[in-house]
């Protein structure tokens, strides 16, 4: 990043004068890779971006920000290869949306990246309702909004017991 000063032209001969303001220069920012790549419109996940030359001087307006389709969203800075983004909620949105990265919230570069919002699965009953505690139980899952992207590891289940949900496995669920 670079700092230099703004100059003012009053000067109708062409001679410039320093004016004190400061403009923060920094390298477009390149993103490599978004995780996940897909969730539920309801919001309140994160993903996870890896990629090089992100920034944070908020004296300069300067932090990572993401945005999905026309939705935006300040960013945690991690480090200059990595942030994490809330992904926006309630916004209705069924679909794939392309996500853009900005340093200063004005400048929107493109990612290659895409995030696919969909309706919250729901539950409604499963087969069998037991099995060995070995697992290897295939169980049959019932309801709405199921959605296949295709992606193996998009989709797992979460088991957590009874007594103790903060005990939990999470296992790959499959089509």
């Amino acid at each position: 990043m670079t700092v230099g000063n703004l100059l003012d032209d009053s000067d109708v001969a062409g001679n410039f004068s320093k004016d004190n303001v400061e403009f923060l220069y920094y390298k477009v920012p390149i993103v490599s890779l978004i995780a996940p790549h897909s969730g539920s419109n309801a919001g309140g996940n994160t993903v996870d971006v890896e990629g090089a030359w992100f920034s944070y001087n908020p004296d300069f307006g300067v932090w990572p920000r993401l945005k999905f389709g026309d939705i935006a969203v300040d960013c945690e800075f991690i480090n200059t290869v990595r942030t994490r983004c809330p992904v926006p909620g309630e916004n209705k949105v069924i679909g794939k949306l392309d996500v853009f990265m900005s340093l200063n919230g004005a400048n929107w570069h493109p990612t290659e990246h895409s995030y696919t919002f969909y309706n919250a699965p729901k539950v409604t009953s499963n087969h069998p309702t037991s099995g060995p505690t070995e697992g290897g139980t295939i169980i049959e899952m019932h309801g709405s909004n199921f959605v296949d992207e295709g992606d193996d590891g998009a989709f797992n289940c979460k088991f957590s017991l009874v007594d103790d949900p903060s005990t939990f496995k999470i296992v790959p669920a499959h089509f």
